[in-house]
């Protein structure tokens, strides 16, 4: 019989080795990189949170909420520096009108509540006051009137010529302005500053 050959044992080369080492040291970089990353992760969540604890605590024992800011403005009222007295408001009227060389008449009344009125040549006005009101009522409401920024904000106001039904939640009032002589368009830039005080006038009077 011939004998046994003996088994041979093995090595592993070098290549395998390296191949082994390099294999077990990318895994180890791998898990380090991981470990770091949870890490950083579980780091940053618990400074949020009692960062987050923090600030509600602070907030709360100093009641100091956060202010609301809104673009929600109270509409200005322009009030005009007019007396209810009626001598001081002629004169306030007549220092506007006279610096014009034109012939002015005026004619203005509440139609609500406690009624007031003014008149400046009141005997200059051929139509009634009620026939100038129903005309006026038919009228839209005008968006580029020459009173609007004379008057508060809302108000609703119909023309003709220089003619005005003027409407507010309180109160509607009728504005009649007639204008004899020349360069008349000259003249109707004064009505928006005796409409205003005309309008405060009234108001204040009624």
């Amino acid at each position: 019989m011939l004998p046994k050959p003996e088994k041979i044992k093995k090595t592993p080369s070098a290549e395998q080795l390296d191949l082994v080492d390099t294999l077990s040291l990318e895994k180890k970089v791998k898990n380090k990189r991981r470990f770091v990353l949870i890490a950083l992760i579980l780091t940053t969540g618990l400074s949020f949170a009692f960062w987050t604890y923090r600030s509600s605590t602070n907030l709360i024992s100093n009641k100091s909420f956060p202010k609301i800011k809104t673009d929600f403005k109270i509409p200005e009222v322009k009030m005009s520096d007019v007396k209810v007295s009626s001598t001081n408001f002629d004169q306030s009227i007549n220092q506007i009108i006279s610096k014009d060389s034109n012939h002015w008449s005026i004619k203005t009344e509440t139609l609500l509540g406690d009624l007031s009125s003014y008149s400046l040549n009141p005997q200059d006005f051929s139509t009634s006051s009620k026939n100038t009101i129903d005309s006026l009522s038919k009228l839209p409401v005008s968006t580029e009137s020459l009173i609007k920024n004379s008057l508060p904000q809302g108000t609703k106001i119909q023309e003709l010529g220089t003619d005005y039904l003027i409407t507010t939640p309180q109160q509607k009032i009728l504005f009649q302005f007639k204008i004899n002589g020349q360069n008349i368009d000259q003249s109707k830039k004064l009505i928006p500053s005796l409409v205003e005080k005309l309008y405060w006038y009234l108001v204040l009077k009624g």
